[in-house]
């Protein structure tokens, strides 16, 4: 038997540091599933023409806004950054072939940039950039 004092305490503060690490293992994938950090949705960019006739979106009585992609845009959000500057550009919005083609797609990461993203840019909105109407899509699910 040990007569050390100290020896159920050192027990008791390994038992507790086994208890706290379980409960770490068990609740963690919860946490992290509530903050949705892990979440990620591919942004795409297909052509538009002007608003009369918008493309994957049904058009009601409030219209649809022209939102000017500028630099501001680029700086606050590298993804929209990245769908313009990287678009296939081998695909004409004249080719006959070509029903609203994806230009590109990129990732967005966590459902709060998703949900800025989508609100700002997605959602009743015509892209204009460099002369051309562009939509952007992120699904819902």
């Amino acid at each position: 038997m040990n007569k050390d004092p100290n020896h159920a305490k050192k027990y008791g503060y390994i038992l507790l540091a086994v208890l706290i690490f379980l409960l770490f293992i068990l609740f963690a994938p919860l946490m992290v599933e509530s903050t949705g950090i892990l979440d990620s949705k591919s942004m795409t960019l297909s052509y538009s023409s002007y608003p009369e006739k918008p493309i994957n979106h049904v058009w009601n009585e409030s219209g649809y806004a022209i939102l000017n992609i500028t630099d501001d845009d680029f700086e606050k959000y590298p993804e929209i950054k990245e769908l313009f500057l990287t678009k296939d550009t081998s695909i004409k919005k004249s080719d006959p072939g070509t029903d609203n083609p994806v230009l590109n797609s990129v990732q967005v990461l966590t459902r709060q940039r998703i949900d800025e993203i989508r609100e700002k840019y997605c959602i009743h909105r015509i892209l204009y950039w460099e002369g051309e109407y562009y939509q952007a899509g992120i699904p819902y699910s």
